[in-house]
């Protein structure tokens, strides 16, 4: 009995050579009356909960696997053995299970037993060039960048708002007070009320969070390589962390000049932003994106330093958007910086942003 016991706990931990697996799979079959009855008495003599008892589905995985394991395919049997040996199975891995169960309480970790809740069934992609916007169960929207992933759990919007994100996207978040929308990439957390943020994942040791509107908290996890203390961003400000030497940046978005805010002259006040008008782009070249903003928003936008042939972009603006909001979103997806000056924005590569 306690051979059996050791072999299953083994192969489930996958630690049986082909012989171990052949043996276990011999005993099952061979030796189920007496695997029967002694289980039977251990079980009820300890009078273990019936939380314990194994679905059919847990029995019929078990031989599945020896039988996987070992490269031989199961055999079509009688229905009537089939019922016999199906019992002794049972009882075997019900034992198995007890086992495991002693093992839990008596040190197994509570990390090992969450890895089992962690099932990700629901996954968002975008494997193509431009971006796709995806509206969540509570309204929220997620502007995905190009070879980027998001997933997420059935829980979303029931009880939790919590996402992971490979790669970079934009979340614009519906506001709720008792469900905190919860953004994790690598190892690092953003948590928003109800906002507009930008998450930038994309390379494995360097996490990039960007706030557009709103207010968020960055925070360092279990699974962050470096500990950080709790970082408050405002609209415009920026957290870059290194998960080289654990560094963190902080930029403070600086102020806009008031004659961007606020022109001297306003001739009339039709001159003023329809609120009621869009910004629409679909795989519009990047040049072309910053004439037509620079139009609709009488603002001058210079850029220099930068290549844009071959950039596009696909998406939307309200026209309620501000120009630091749009021009965030635009850079922030086409590795691009901006910045204020007296008379006009100017638009460059971001690997020039520290030089």
């Amino acid at each position: 009995m306690d051979n059996i016991r050791k072999a299953i706990a083994a192969f489930w931990q996958g630690k049986t050579t082909k012989e171990e697996q052949q043996q276990l799979l011999s005993d099952l079959t061979t030796r189920q009356s007496e695997l029967k009855s002694d289980l039977a008495k251990e079980f009820v003599g300890d009078k273990a909960d019936e939380r314990m008892a194994l679905s059919k589905e847990r029995t019929a995985e078990l031989l599945h696997r020896i039988h996987e394991r070992l490269e031989h395919p199961e055999q079509p049997v009688p229905m009537r053995w089939w019922k016999t040996k199906w019992t002794a199975a049972a009882a075997v891995i019900l034992l198995s299970s007890i086992s495991w169960y002693v093992l839990d309480i008596t040190g197994r970790t509570k990390e090992h037993a969450t890895t089992y809740a962690a099932v990700i069934p629901h996954k968002l992609s975008n494997a193509g060039e431009d971006t796709l916007h995806f509206r969540m169960p509570d309204g929220s929207i997620i502007t995905l960048s190009p070879r980027s992933t998001v997933s997420y759990t059935t829980e979303y919007g029931v009880t939790n708002r919590e996402l992971i994100l490979e790669g970079e996207a934009k979340f614009t978040v519906v506001r709720d007070t008792t469900r905190p929308f919860i953004v994790s990439a690598n190892g690092y957390t953003t948590t928003a009320l109800g906002t507009a943020f930008i998450v930038n994942a994309r390379q494995e040791r360097k996490t990039l969070v960007r706030l557009i509107t709103g207010k968020v908290v960055v925070r360092s996890t279990a699974a962050s390589l470096f500990a950080m203390e709790d970082t408050f961003l405002l609209p415009g400000d920026e957290v870059q962390i290194s998960g080289v030497d654990g560094a963190i940046a902080v930029k403070r978005k600086p102020k806009v000049p008031r004659t961007l805010r606020a022109p001297v002259k306003q001739p009339k006040p039709t001159a003023l932003r329809d609120t009621t008008v869009f910004l629409q782009f679909e795989q519009t070249p990047l040049a072309t994106v910053f004439d037509r903003i620079a139009s609709q928003l009488k603002t001058r936008i210079a850029v220099v330093g930068a290549n844009l042939d071959g950039l596009s972009f696909t998406g939307s603006f309200e026209a309620t958007d501000s120009l630091d909001v749009i021009l965030s979103v635009i850079c922030q997806m086409n590795d691009l910086t901006h910045e204020y000056q007296t008379d006009q924005v100017v638009i460059r590569k971001k690997e020039e942003e520290t030089q």
